[in-house]
Formats: structure tokens, sequence, C-alpha cells
């Protein structure tokens, strides 16, 4: 019986579908080829990951991570995810509201 090693895109594609987007765009994040989404879509992996550090700057986390889901769904001939529809907006809204 013999197993066939995943690809990178398949596995990124298989996260996608799965609905684990922040998976999808940590994964992604790390991918030599984005061409012009590179910068947003490492910048939404950081906002995913350190969201208290984009709110002490000022800036949106949930914005900026729901505009890399955007990107990588551009990127990879994706269909638009859910969560860019409805996300992570609880956990967001209780970082900001601990300035």
């Amino acid at each position: 019986m013999s197993s066939q090693m995943e690809t990178k895109l398949e596995k990124l594609d298989g996260l996608w579908w799965a609905g684990r987007y922040a998976e999808a765009i940590e994964f992604a994040s790390a991918l030599p080829r984005l061409g012009m989404h590179k910068e947003v879509i490492k910048r939404a992996h950081a906002a995913y990951r350190h969201p208290k550090f984009y709110v002490r700057m000022n800036k949106d986390p949930l914005l900026i991570y729901r505009l890399g889901l955007v990107a990588l769904a551009e990127r990879y001939d994706l269909p638009r995810a859910r969560e860019d529809l409805i996300s992570l907006d609880e956990s967001v809204s209780e970082m900001k509201g601990t300035q």
C-alpha cells in the first residue's frame, strides 16, 4: 500500500475547506511564492497571533486578519472564507477592551 505525500497546496486547500482559516494563514505565511499578497498574508498571521500588539498601535487586528483571508483566497483561487464574514469578533472585542 503506497501513501502519497500531501503537497503544500493540497494541505492549504484542506485547511481552507475545513474552515481552519487561522491555520491556513499561518501555513501560507511560510510559503515562498505569495507574490503581491505576501505582506498582507504575513501581516494577517501576525495580527492573529498578536492582536494586543496591533491594538496598542491603534490598528484593528480583525480587519487585518480578514484582509489576509481575502488575499489568501485571491492568491490561491479559493472561495471567500466564512470567517471573512463572521469571525473572531468576541475575542478581538475583548482584547480591545483590555487596552
